[in-house]
């Protein structure tokens, strides 16, 4: 939801919660009016108390101590209004229990949000993988079909991509190369990326199209744009269009870029193809910004892996604004064998991520593990279940002489990472 969503969305809550409060009040005094009409808003009846305290109950616990106070103005002055001279310990009573709700509001609204980006945060992860899974696939794919003529990855030139949006963070220059990669690995030879802004006005970006100022009322534009999803020519046999397909980039499920391809062979012209480059372009726009935010962060710590910084900028984050734990372990392990760091990656979580890092001088490596949403009990445990897999394939004494470990909080990435280089080496290395 972007900020305009996010404003609109704040002023309909605020009326709404308003038009309740009023008639939460004006429902007690008919009520009251109609059955006597001294005491329109109860406060002479005996289940005074249980009437005033309902709709407090209601609106604290579901809209949230601000709701709560409004509504306790209101009915505080509309009950001065109505009956001059009001009991004001029992107010204060009334507003004891609106304060006690308001706890447990903060309460149960603050492990909802939790819950909420656990969830988000899983079904990113998700998102990656399978994005990632579908690069190495098409990757592979393509690395066999033009080998000889371009023996080059396709994963290892948005891998460069990637490590120049780090070292450059220029994001036109970035979708200029993107482009090109595009032009190179799908036989795209006309087309361009346009940026859509709120007012959905398109800016060109980077291209070798002629035309620089999209027409929204071109159908397949039109189309993609209503859509969000990717749209081409066959779909609209029967209408006229500038452009053979146009591909929507998302960003927070709000249409952020505009890639149109107007001239491509016709044996390359095919859906596969089309989503392919969906994909690579999704891929590198979606990248963009989480990269961008770990820059300054990169440029000191180059020797550990981009997805590894990524992930721990996102759990301090998330444990800044929520108080969600996760924990970092470091594993230190005497010698070069790869043996141990492979049975430490095949006990681990979908959602754990772990790095080596090799120090061959000091003849040792480190294993960087993150462990998200798991507190330093959880990963006690962990580091506990770990130790008895090895001891079961190694021996005690293995453990004892060649692996030592230790743990932290989340905490700033930089601080992390400078903690891996406080190891002072086994002994006798």
């Amino acid at each position: 939801m972007d900020l305009k969503l996010k404003n609109i969305y704040r002023e309909v809550n605020l009326k709404f919660i308003v038009v309740e409060i009023v008639l939460f009040i004006t429902v007690i005094y008919l009520i009251g009016y109609f059955l006597n009409k001294s005491d329109p808003l109860f406060f002479n009846s005996k289940l005074n108390f249980l009437l005033h305290l309902l709709p407090i109950s209601i609106i604290t616990l579901f809209y949230g101590i601000f709701a709560g106070l409004l509504y306790f103005i209101a009915f505080s002055g509309s009950a001065i209004l109505i009956y001059g001279k009001v009991d004001y310990e029992y107010l204060l009573s009334l507003l004891l229990f609106l304060l006690i709700f308001s706890e447990f509001w903060f309460y149960w609204d603050k492990r909802i949000k939790e819950a909420e980006e656990k969830f988000k945060y899983a079904d990113d992860k998700l998102r990656d993988t399978a994005r990632t899974l579908l690069l190495t696939k098409l990757s592979h794919d393509m690395l066999e079909r033009f080998y000889i003529a371009k023996p080059v990855s396709l994963r290892k030139v948005i891998f460069d991509l990637k490590r120049e949006i780090l070292e450059n963070g220029n994001k036109e220059e970035i979708l200029k190369k993107l482009f090109l990669i595009i032009t190179a690995n799908f036989s795209v030879e006309k087309g361009g990326i346009f940026e859509v802004n709120e007012d959905l006005k398109l800016k060109f970006i980077a291209g070798n199209t002629d035309i620089k100022e999209l027409n929204i009322k071109d159908p397949l534009i039109n189309s993609a744009i209503n859509s969000k999803v990717l749209t081409y020519i066959s779909n609209f046999a029967e209408e006229k269009s500038d452009y053979l397909a146009v591909i929507p980039i998302l960003e927070n499920d709000n249409i952020k870029y505009i890639l149109t391809i107007e001239k491509m062979p016709f044996l390359n012209f095919n859906l596969d193809n089309l989503l392919s480059i969906n994909l690579v372009a999704d891929y590198v726009v979606l990248s963009i910004k989480d990269l961008v935010s770990i820059k300054d962060i990169y440029k000191n710590f180059k020797e550990f892996d981009i997805d590894f910084i990524k992930e721990l900028n996102r759990m301090f984050i998330l444990n800044k604004k929520f108080g969600i734990d996760s924990t970092v372990i470091y594993i230190y392990v005497k010698g070069l064998d790869e043996s141990l760091y492979d049975f430490i990656i095949s006990n681990i979580r979908g959602l754990d991520i772990a790095i080596k890092l090799d120090f061959k001088a000091q003849n040792f490596q480190g294993i960087a593990l993150l462990l998200p949403f798991t507190d330093i009990y959880g990963a006690n445990l962990f580091v506990k279940r770990i130790k008895k897999a090895i001891i079961e394939s190694y021996s005690v004494e293995y453990i004892e002489k060649n692996v030592k470990y230790k743990f932290f909080k989340i905490n700033k990435p930089e601080r992390l990472l400078d903690e891996f280089y406080t190891f002072e080496g086994f002994n006798g290395t």
